[in-house]
């Protein structure tokens, strides 16, 4: 069992940006900090907080982690949570609500001098992500720190800081296209410092003319301030991307910026000597979950496909369609978890009116599949079925969480990215690590069957799978060994923690000295 905080303990606040994707991997980083000697108070706008609950449960419930619920004036059921590109704007949107509250609760943490169990004294810096700049505004009136978090990989940070570049030179917004099946073309690349070369398509979508001028303002308004901070903490680990963070180092030095990558934060389940002691969790599931881990158990060694494509989105109705027929033809297993696709303008009249998921699969696929697949239409357990012998491959809208989940279980992936960064990502696995195969789309945006079919086949026992499936278990060692003792991102952590309890020891000292 955890134990109780010490009155020495030093203080920090987390607050993370609240959309599911990045409560996951911020709740882990609590947890780590946590592990390492520090009181976190770990605040979230109030719409999420039963999430939050939920995820501190499942990490155990550490008492060094003070859950605090920020009230944000939202309505319920104002918006669906987690449907699409409209409840993005919408969490953006709010993100403004919480300033007064959060605000408030720091001016009184400050203000507090009594350091115990239940008031654990003025926090010694504020660790927010990217785009909750205005955190830096009530750092600063406090003369303290605050540290970016970050979770997806040093590549996105390495676009965040060339985003002052491209506003010098005159190329914002960025030019959408679709890439076509037969698409080498090398015109109009950008470099970044510290990464292969990109086309406009592939920086995150707020930098696009496809997104809505509200975001495209709030992207850059947010990314200009990254370099007010005393540093910048990643969910990645120095062994996958080694010239992005040392060139990161190189470009934030002179700005004493530190740049600490500390993940992979995922469950230290996760991080076993085998799979085996992952699957030991099974028995805690839902039997809508056992039937998808029953499923595997009856598959053959490294011969499924899973597809899953996140908490956020879902291709649309006619990808969906030749999905279907893709998977049919391939005459892979496969695991499928299949989600209504959501409209642009989501509302709950509109989402109560989307079509069954059995209605967008071709007349009679589910009864020619019976014996080749599983379709669920809620969840899976991602992590189990990643960690399951039979799982051989992964389908993904490349989410990083979903990406660092496959990577730390040595699954090669089949990249399909929807929005956000994840373009970059997609380039990163197939170019760079060479732990994915692509599907490519047409200029109408559709990837069509025959280009599914051709590129599930790559990851047949005996093909181009086997080497990138290698390559991936060599990285899945490397993100082992990064957060065991003496890896990478635990000495990072480690190294943070330290400093962190330096500064709250020289804040005593001071205060000693003011009172005498």
């Amino acid at each position: 069992m955890a134990s109780k905080p010490s009155t020495k303990s030093p203080h920090v606040v987390l607050l993370p940006f609240p959309l599911l994707g990045h409560l996951l991997p911020t709740m882990g980083l609590a947890k780590k900090l946590a592990s390492n000697g520090l009181v976190v108070s770990f605040m979230c706008a109030e719409h999420r907080f039963e999430n939050v609950q939920r995820a501190h449960a499942a990490q155990g419930g550490d008492p060094r982690i003070r859950l605090v619920s920020l009230p944000d004036k939202v309505p319920r059921g104002e918006i669906i949570l987690d449907a699409g590109l409209d409840s993005v704007i919408w969490t953006a949107e709010g993100t403004e609500k919480v300033v007064d509250s959060f605000e408030k609760l720091i001016d009184s943490m400050m203000e507090d001098l009594e350091e115990d169990i239940l008031s654990p004294g003025p926090p010694v810096c504020i660790i927010s992500e990217t785009f909750l700049s205005w955190t830096q505004d009530i750092a600063n009136k406090w003369g303290i720190e605050r540290y970016v978090f970050d979770p997806s990989p040093a590549a996105f940070m390495s676009t965040v800081f060339h985003v002052p570049t491209l506003i010098a030179e005159g190329r914002l917004p960025l030019h959408f296209s679709q890439h076509k099946l037969d698409n080498e073309n090398t015109n109009g690349l950008i470099a970044v410092p510290g990464l292969p070369p990109l086309h406009e398509s592939d920086f995150h979508t707020s930098l696009q003319d496809i997104s809505p001028k509200f975001m495209h303002d709030f992207f850059i308004r947010h990314c200009l301030r990254v370099t007010e901070a005393s540093g910048i903490l990643m969910n990645t680990f120095y062994e996958l991307e080694p010239t992005a963070i040392d060139t990161l180092r190189s470009r934030s030095s002179n700005k004493g910026i530190v740049i600490q990558p500390v993940g992979p934060l995922l469950p230290s389940v996760v991080f076993g000597s085998d799979a085996p002691e992952i699957m030991k969790q099974r028995s805690f599931l839902s039997p809508d979950d056992r039937k998808c881990l029953q499923w595997l158990d009856s598959q053959a060694n490294s011969s499924v496909v899973y597809v899953a494509f996140g908490s956020m989105g879902s291709p649309s109705e006619e990808q969906i369609y030749e999905l279907a027929l893709g998977l049919e033809a391939s005459k892979q297993p496969f695991l499928w978890v299949l989600r209504r696709p959501f409209k642009a303008d989501v509302t709950q009249q509109i989402l109560h009116a989307r079509p069954a998921v059995h209605d967008l699969l071709p007349q009679g696929f589910l009864n020619r599949t019976e014996k080749q697949g599983l379709v669920v239409s809620t969840w899976a357990p991602q992590l189990l079925v990643l960690a399951h012998p039979a799982t051989g491959s992964f389908l993904t809208h490349c989410g990083w969480n979903s990406t660092l989940e496959s990577i730390c279980m040595g699954v090669p992936l089949l990249t399909f990215p929807q929005f956000a960064d994840q373009r970059q990502i997609c380039r990163m696995l197939v170019d760079q690590l060479k732990i994915a195969g692509e599907l490519h789309r047409r200029e109408d945006g559709l990837s069509p069957k025959e280009e599914i079919e051709k590129k599930l086949s790559l990851f047949k026992t005996g093909g181009e799978g086997d080497a990138m499936r290698e390559r991936a278990r060599q990285l899945r060692d490397a993100a082992r060994k990064s957060v065991s003792p003496g890896g990478s991102s635990q000495m990072q952590l480690e190294e943070f923690a330290q400093s962190m309890s330096q500064k709250a020891e020289l804040r005593r000292n001071t205060r000693k000295l003011q009172q005498n």
